[in-house]
């Protein structure tokens, strides 16, 4: 069983102690082909050798097999091998409980046999997985997510839709609808090049203060890190409106919208483990 990887979950396996439990570390390829290739063998021949360790330290044969049956059904789900993950911890209990993670980080190769589990390395991916957000500067739009290291959600926090509101002669405050992003085709965040751009960029910082009030309302009580998706000069601008403490200096760079968002979830996850603590 697939689970989620948190401080809770860990905590949990801490606490076993049933023995022999099975711990494998298995870095995986960095292809769906090659992993459901070489990834796949790689498992199985450290399965094997999970079964000559139990052996060796007093379980029966039939008995080192059942424990590890879940784990030669694994090697064997298809689906396993259908993600962007690093790596994978795999730990079994008798007789023949598994719980696995899908890891953001390459593991060493590893295998221990004994009393609970080796979960030290896990415990050091962990602390680089808590909660962080995104705020991401579309095309047409502002959106905001929530994410860790092994998944993110967008969330509806009431952002001003686009710029267009805050043209001359208009109320941002009457005008404006909070119900997230703007539907295709409306104005974009920046619109134009040379003269009217100095103006633009007025325009942009007007949007990204009231949006920033909205950002401070619902991030109050938060510490943990924003990272800005966006390129440079839209990035600086966004700067000047912030007032969060925890917007991390260096952001996302690229069209957020066009990433696919395991692949901008990994680029995040980056930033966040060479953020100053």
């Amino acid at each position: 069983m697939k689970i989620e990887l948190n401080q809770k979950n860990i905590a949990e396996l801490e606490k076993e102690t049933i023995s022999p439990c099975v711990t494998i570390y298995l870095p995986l390829a960095k292809t769906i082909k090659e992993k459901t290739i070489k990834s796949k063998v790689k498992l199985e021949n450290l399965i094997k050798n999970a079964e000559k360790q139990l052996i060796a330290g007093g379980s029966e044969e039939i008995y080192a097999k059942k424990i590890l049956a879940p784990a030669v059904n694994l090697a064997q789900d298809h689906f396993v091998w259908k993600n962007n993950a690093a790596g994978l911890a795999i730990f079994i209990t008798p007789p023949g409980v598994l719980r696995y993670f899908e890891l953001p980080e390459t593991p060493k190769e590893t295998i221990y046999v004994g009393k609970g589990f080796d979960i030290a390395w896990l415990k050091v991916i962990a602390r680089n997985c808590q909660n962080f957000f995104i705020l991401a500067a579309g095309k047409n739009s502002l959106a905001f997510y929530v994410a860790d290291c092994g998944k993110i959600k967008e969330i509806k926090i009431g952002l001003p839709e686009h710029t267009q509101d805050f043209l001359p002669g208009r109320d941002p405050e009457k005008s404006i609808q909070f119900h997230g992003r703007n539907p295709a085709g409306g104005q974009s965040i920046i619109h134009g090049q040379g003269k009217g751009k100095d103006k633009e960029k007025d325009l942009l910082l007007k949007y990204f203060k009231m949006a920033d009030k909205i950002i401070q309302k619902h991030l109050a009580k938060e510490t943990a890190p924003l990272i800005f998706a966006g390129d440079d000069g839209v990035f600086s601008i966004y700067r000047r409106a912030n007032s969060y403490s925890n917007l991390l200096p260096v952001n996302l760079k690229g069209n957020f919208e066009n990433k696919n968002p395991e692949n901008a979830l990994k680029e995040a996850f980056e930033i966040i483990k060479n953020a100053p603590r």
